[in-house]
């Protein structure tokens, strides 16, 4: 890792090689050290100088490390020196403008969803979660919202934990309402990310007449479902009834319906059918599995695994 810092450190000198610019050894320990934290070092593309960024939380923070560089640089280079630098090369210039220019970003930002949150954002969105769509610094980044019923905190718990890397620090669930009166559910939101503005662009559509976006089923829906996004399907918006399971798909068009039955035969043989409801006075539309033990045996073997047991109720056990 030294040698490779080394490399990086110095490209930053190239140009200035004329002047013999060297880090002493204890600076160089010093910014080793924090490259085996906070510190590291970034080329852009092969054109460019690298240049350091350091991951904080907060200004104060911010302004610690702007100072402290300074500091250590001050310590090794006379202040005649950066005086005659700044006045014969502009090249010290921008060295110092890429040092006082450090980016900061959150040290728990992740770069992608993990394969399990993709799973529960796929099972969530099945049934009543949520993408929001935020403008943010110019541009829109999407962000996950879920609730549950107050009966299913210890579900809205388990999921939680495993958007926990995508939440702030030490989120909640926050009750609703949260006045005193008895608690009717339970939610949680994450932070804002472009895993999820892609996500909310394959997922929803904007309908000019109610003026909002729409959720829908994509056509690519059989390559999307698993096992383990399935089970959370069915923990988050199913029930047991008849001897069966239900899936209450009344948000989805006809279309749309057919469409996830199809891929639920695909994906994992399963036997379903579509049972037409009306609903605040509308036509729609939920998924019934047939009751047959064959069916209905091999969905719980497929699914058992991934339940929670405050969950089991849903699949008849």
């Amino acid at each position: 890792m030294i040698n490779q810092f080394n490399k990086n450190f110095f490209r930053l000198y190239r140009k200035s090689a004329k002047f013999n610019l060297e880090l002493s050894k204890d600076l160089r320990e010093i910014i080793i050290g924090l490259m085996m934290g906070d510190l590291f070092a970034e080329k852009r593309n092969s054109n460019s100088n690298t240049r350091f960024k350091m991951l904080q939380l907060d200004r104060v923070s911010r302004l610690f490390v702007l100072l402290t560089v300074l500091s250590w640089f001050i310590l090794i280079i006379s202040f005649s020196d950066i005086i005659n630098f700044f006045e014969i090369n502009t090249i010290y210039l921008n060295l110092f403008s890429e040092i006082s220019s450090i980016t900061y970003y959150s040290a728990i930002t992740p770069i992608a969803l993990t394969k399990l949150q993709k799973q529960a954002v796929i099972g969530s969105l099945l049934g009543d979660g949520h993408l929001c769509i935020q403008k943010q610094n110019s541009k829109y980044t999407g962000n996950a919202r879920l609730q549950f019923g107050y009966k299913e905190k210890a579900y809205a718990s388990f999921i939680l934990e495993i958007y926990n890397s995508l939440c702030t620090k030490n989120k909640q669930l926050k009750p609703w309402p949260n006045t005193g009166l008895p608690i009717i559910s339970y939610h949680f939101a994450t932070r804002a990310f472009p895993a999820f503005t892609d996500l909310h662009s394959m997922w929803y559509r904007f309908d000019p007449i109610l003026n909002t976006f729409i959720k829908i089923v994509p056509s690519n829906i059989s390559d999307l479902l698993t096992p383990r996004g399935f089970a959370l399907w069915i923990m988050d918006d199913a029930f047991w009834n008849q001897n069966t399971i239900w899936l209450c798909s009344h948000s989805f068009t006809l279309v749309e319906v057919d469409l996830l039955i199809e891929a639920l035969f695909s994906n994992f043989g399963l036997i379903a059918s579509k049972n037409r409801r009306i609903l605040n006075g509308k036509v729609c539309f939920m998924i019934r599995f047939s009751a047959k033990a064959d069916n209905i045996n091999n969905l719980r073997n497929l699914v058992q695994t991934y339940f929670i047991p405050s969950m089991l109720y849903k699949l008849g056990l």
